[in-house]
């Protein structure tokens, strides 16, 4: 939108790099193609950690905090960059924050979890990712945006691409790969989807688990020794992995609104989630099939009638309607919403 570029100051202090992160990175390079001057604040991370720095785009400020004190490293940062506005992203992000003692631009938070009122300490206003966040925040007495996510920028698929991946895991063009692409840790459920995979029994079937975080090695320990279950790393080219599976499964406990799935939807991969506030909503109107969260027998079971479905040729890749996840008009919304933060606190 127009008006004079806008110093903004991102902070997401995450350990890990996955959906919320992808989402910080995206629209901060949207904020730089208009203009904007872009910082972002993340902590310092050893070599081995996939770290959301590691992935940030060309002309971003990034600034690195230490393991304590991060609140210095914002307070700097606000300070050289003269920032107008801070969003920050996640808990820690707005604690530190908080944090930060002496005269400090206006801020406003990301809901990408839950609201808990005691995290908005200092914040002026809040970003809604999804429509049931607005409802659960009813306590913040402050402005408030809905403005969904989108599915963030992505390379053209690669056909060859595509076709290796499936190489990769050992399977042909009758192989019935079934796919999640989430952090492994608690929240995203993988031990329910691997329970409910081993439980459903599949006749030449595959369960690619791409993305990495903390429960990586118990995860690999209930999976066992078998080859069916492949554990790939976080990849970068998620584009092809989205198309080379035949299904994609989300078996999160709840969800913000989940890129994953808006990613799944624009490849016109069939979809299988638990029915979290974040998914259920992101899939009204759609064909996908959800389960309720928790339950590893409803999963498995999907899982064969899908599979089944797959077997009969009924289980086609066709379009979602995306319409209400265009990144134009939710990231000119966040920028008229840190607009009118900013008249608000000089006004």
């Amino acid at each position: 939108m127009a008006g004079i570029p806008l110093s903004i100051l991102h902070v997401d202090l995450s350990k890990d790099f996955g959906g919320s992160e992808r989402y910080c990175l995206d629209i901060a390079q949207r904020q730089m193609a208009a203009g904007h001057k872009v910082g972002l604040v993340a902590w310092r991370a050893p070599a081995h950690r996939n770290a959301v720095q590691k992935h940030a785009p060309p002309g971003l400020i990034v600034y690195e905090a230490p393991p304590i004190f991060a609140s210095w490293t914002v307070k700097r940062a606000i300070r050289e960059m003269d920032a107008d506005i801070v969003n920050v992203h996640l808990p820690d992000s707005a604690r530190a924050f908080a944090a930060v003692r002496g005269p400090k631009p206006p801020a406003v938070m990301t809901l990408h979890l839950r609201y808990r009122h005691k995290e908005t300490k200092d914040i002026d206003g809040l970003i809604c990712v999804a429509k049931w966040q607005d409802r659960e925040s009813s306590e913040f007495t402050g402005p408030k945006l809905v403005a969904p996510n989108w599915p963030p920028a992505e390379r053209s698929a690669d056909p060859a691409k595509i076709a290796a991946a499936r190489t990769e895991i050992g399977c042909d063009a009758s192989t019935f790969v079934i796919g999640s692409i989430a952090r492994l840790n608690r929240i995203k459920r993988i031990d329910l989807l691997i329970d409910a995979f081993r439980r459903a029994g599949l006749d030449n079937a595959r369960l690619a688990l791409i993305g990495d975080g903390k429960d990586r090695e118990a995860l690999m320990a209930r999976a066992g020794a078998g080859r069916d279950i492949r554990f790939l790393g976080q990849r970068k080219d998620v584009e092809n992995w989205h198309r080379a599976i035949d299904l994609f499964v989300l078996s999160s406990d709840w969800e913000g609104l989940p890129l994953g799935v808006l990613e799944a939807m624009r490849a016109g991969t069939p979809i299988l989630a638990t029915a979290s506030d974040g998914t259920a909503e992101t899939l009204e109107g759609s064909d996908a099939t959800l389960v309720p969260p928790g339950d590893v027998d409803a999963m498995a079971n999907a899982l064969r009638a899908l599979r089944d479905r797959a077997a009969r040729g009924l289980l086609e890749r066709k379009p979602y309607d995306l319409s209400r996840y265009d990144a134009g008009r939710s990231v000119a919304a966040v920028e008229k919403f840190y607009r009118e933060i900013i008249a608000r606190r000089n006004g």
